[in-house]
């Protein structure tokens, strides 16, 4: 009777213990209850996904937050900082956020470092190219273009793989671009609408209304529609390659360009270089530009 009631008691101590393994393989439940500041994260990562467009994104792929010293901060929940599409999610939600280098997530769930510019027009735009100080070479071939080169933080371009999934989401994207001469001019060009289709589509140009301060015309607008061009890949409507011609660059030529910011970084007037036809000061070479996109 005394072994019966011992083989009773550990067939029972089995099955709860095999119950109790399983239910921590099936069930995702915080390890503490969740509190105040738990409850907080959890609605803060569903409202970025929802500015997002893709309401699961918590659920399925919880990515760090920006790249400051409160990085990677877990709670006793399990909840991370919540993902963050773009620069002005970061804003919508950090309102106070600084200009920076912040973890970026794209539509295909994968996430990049991009620079915030958070003081310019309202803040929250997502820099995709900078030209300062001829540190990067823009002469590049398109797999480069396609993925991206350079310092998020310094001279880079972020790659049309990632421009084109920021700029087809679920919301309309607009563009900024500012300007500097190197008689120390500045300006900047807006733009309503700007996105760029898919690499099968040689990531076509689609810019929309235009406003601006001292530039002198707007030049980008010529480029509206047009496919990128690269030295080793020719979609311009010339009869030769505008990219490895004069401009030793790459952009969406058209019968090559009235402007173009990713040529070659040169003060000398005499050779072209980063240009906006009609710029006050020297339409030839800018000795800084900034391209920046903010979707809302």
């Amino acid at each position: 009777m005394q072994k019966h009631k011992r083989r009773v008691q550990h067939e029972t101590e089995k099955r709860h213990t095999a119950c109790k393994h399983q239910t921590q393989k099936t069930t995702h439940k915080p390890t503490r209850p969740m509190g105040n500041q738990c409850r907080l994260w959890t609605a803060i990562c569903h409202a970025s996904s929802k500015w997002c467009g893709y309401p699961g994104l918590c659920a399925h792929n919880p990515l760090t937050s920006p790249i400051t010293q409160r990085s990677r901060r877990t709670y006793n929940c399990g909840v991370k900082q919540p993902p963050h599409c773009d620069c002005y999610v970061i804003k919508k939600m950090y309102g106070s956020a600084k200009s920076g280098v912040y973890n970026v997530s794209l539509a295909d769930m994968t996430h990049i470092q991009a620079y915030c510019d958070m003081e310019t027009a309202g803040g929250g735009w997502t820099v995709f190219q900078r030209r300062q100080d001829g540190s990067v070479d823009f002469y590049r071939t398109w797999k480069e273009y396609k993925t991206g080169f350079g310092d998020p933080a310094a001279e880079h371009w972020l790659g049309n793989d990632n421009l084109y999934q920021l700029t087809n989401r679920n919301n309309i994207c607009e563009l900024y671009i500012i300007l500097e001469s190197w008689n120390n001019i500045t300006g900047y060009a807006r733009y309503s609408r700007f996105a760029i289709d898919d690499e099968s589509n040689a990531y076509r140009l689609h810019v929309g209304n235009f406003t601006g301060f001292n530039v002198g015309r707007d030049c980008f607008r010529y480029h509206d529609s047009m496919k990128f061009t690269t030295k080793d890949y020719d979609n311009d409507l010339m009869n030769f390659n505008c990219a490895s011609g004069n401009d030793r660059g790459a952009w969406w030529y058209n019968a090559c360009e009235i402007c173009g910011l990713n040529g070659l970084y040169n003060e000398t007037s005499s050779i072209r270089g980063i240009e906006w036809l009609g710029f006050p000061g020297g339409s030839i070479n800018m000795k800084f530009t900034q391209m920046m996109v903010r979707c809302e």
